[in-house]
């Protein structure tokens, strides 16, 4: 397993984020953040490349990503990069 971890800065000030991990062929991406002062500006694309093409230096070929379903901007913008959902997924909890 390898952890790589990636902050966009502008000015001097982080506006987004986000880690990737390689097991394999396969990387997940999570926490993927932008600021909400930030967003529609193209960082979160750049975020994602940047650690896509990191990945696949470490051999990743597929990547996978978990998404609330009430975060329209982030499914948006995986959608723009080609994701499609496989599957939907939702907490329980023991009452």
């Amino acid at each position: 397993t390898t952890t790589g971890y990636a902050t966009l800065l502008v000015n001097g000030e982080a506006v987004s984020c986000g880690l990737a991990v390689v097991e394999g062929k396969l990387v997940g991406l999570y926490d993927i953040v932008t600021a909400a002062s930030a967003r529609g500006r193209g960082y979160g694309v750049h975020m994602l490349a940047t650690l896509l093409d990191w990945a696949k230096a470490h051999s990743a070929q597929t990547a996978y990503l978990a998404v609330m379903d009430d975060n329209l901007s982030a499914k948006r913008l995986y959608d723009k990069l080609g994701f499609t959902e496989l599957y939907p997924y939702w907490y329980r909890v023991k009452r």
